[in-house]
């Protein structure tokens, strides 16, 4: 559930306290009024994921009128869904008017902070975390039932690396917000990199992916806030395995190499597939894909970009028809400072 205002304000609204249902699509009345046409991303997010957002609908007379989320209305029902979760208000038609209102100012400020790309795809990372902890939810009820030793240890590892993910996505969220800063600090670059692999190793080992890492080569410190650093090579590197899925055989890379100036170059590579235009522009300067299509490799190459740019790093990505190479580099300490 979001922490919209409505929903704060429903929290504290007597007599009757709204409950969420699972209710029919055909019982929620849409009029010439609601028409709403989803986009083609949205669509296939709940075709795959189903509704993960509640819609908020007023009961009156054994039927539904939505007050908010009518867009996602029209992408379930263009995706086939019967039904959908909603949160259910018993409210006279004026109190009804005062909470679409409500709904709608908020969806006004969504817009409003569209201007600012960050704040946009920050909300997207929220979405996505969403995901991640209903997920978890998932993973909760399999430990918590009596199973084989190779269920529990699957589950132990889901629950790890959707943990983990959702600890990037916040990280990312509140960077592309600019809710925190980054505290520098002098660290080995070979240390991030292992705390990288020992974050991921869950996922890795979850998605059968092979991993090559390098880091003998890593033999200077840089200045970096090294958990954010952390958090922005692994959704780099979450991003990359997903180019994967589709190639049980794909190689992917993970390296760190002081470079004669200095400076420290990471690398995250695969030989799978060649990653989508989008990363490309993405890694650069351009934060001009639009927002409906952003989702967790958007999230994922847009903060790390603003991260090793606090600290004066650049990063670029190369995707060609043998695979995907992304590579930053990050200033290194002079040796007195090491």
């Amino acid at each position: 559930m979001r922490a919209d205002k409505h929903y704060v304000e429903m929290l504290d609204a007597p007599p009757v306290r709204p409950r969420m249902e699972m209710i029919a699509v055909d019982a929620i009345e849409v009029t010439d009024g609601d028409a709403t046409a989803p986009t083609p991303e949205l669509v296939e997010s709940i075709a795959r994921h189903g509704v993960l957002q509640p819609l908020l609908v007023q009961s009156r007379h054994g039927r539904y009128r939505p007050l908010a989320g009518r867009k996602r209305l029209a992408a379930a029902i263009a995706a086939g869904l019967g039904e959908v979760p909603c949160i259910i208000r018993h409210a006279a038609d004026e109190s009804a008017e005062a909470i679409a209102a409500a709904s709608n100012l908020f969806v006004e400020e969504q817009k409003t902070a569209a201007h600012d790309p960050g704040q946009a795809i920050g909300v997207q990372a929220s979405g996505e975390l969403a995901r991640s902890l209903s997920a978890l939810g998932a993973c909760t009820n399999l430990l918590g039932n009596p199973a084989a030793a190779l269920t529990q240890t699957v589950a132990t590892s889901l629950v790890r690396a959707e943990v983990w993910r959702a600890a990037c996505l916040l990280q990312a969220s509140r960077m592309l917000r600019g809710e925190i800063a980054p505290a520098r600090r002098p660290v080995y670059a070979r240390a991030i990199v292992e705390r990288v692999l020992q974050c991921m190793e869950p996922e890795r080992r979850l998605r059968g992916v092979e991993l090559e890492q390098r880091t003998d080569l890593a033999t200077g410190r840089i200045d970096v806030d090294e958990d954010l650093v952390v958090c922005a090579l692994s959704g780099l590197l979450m991003a990359v395995f997903a180019l994967t899925d589709a190639n049980g055989h794909a190689r992917v890379a993970l390296t760190a190499e002081s470079q004669s100036d200095g400076s420290v170059v990471f690398g995250l590579s695969q030989n799978a597939a060649s990653a989508p235009l989008e990363w490309v522009t993405q890694a650069g300067e351009s934060e001009t894909l639009p927002m409906e299509a952003a989702g967790l490799t958007t999230v994922a190459i847009v903060a790390a970009r603003r991260i090793f740019a606090a600290c004066e790093g650049r990063m670029k990505v190369e995707a060609g028809a043998g695979g995907t190479a992304i590579q930053i580099t990050v200033p290194g300490l002079p040796h007195s400072a090491a």
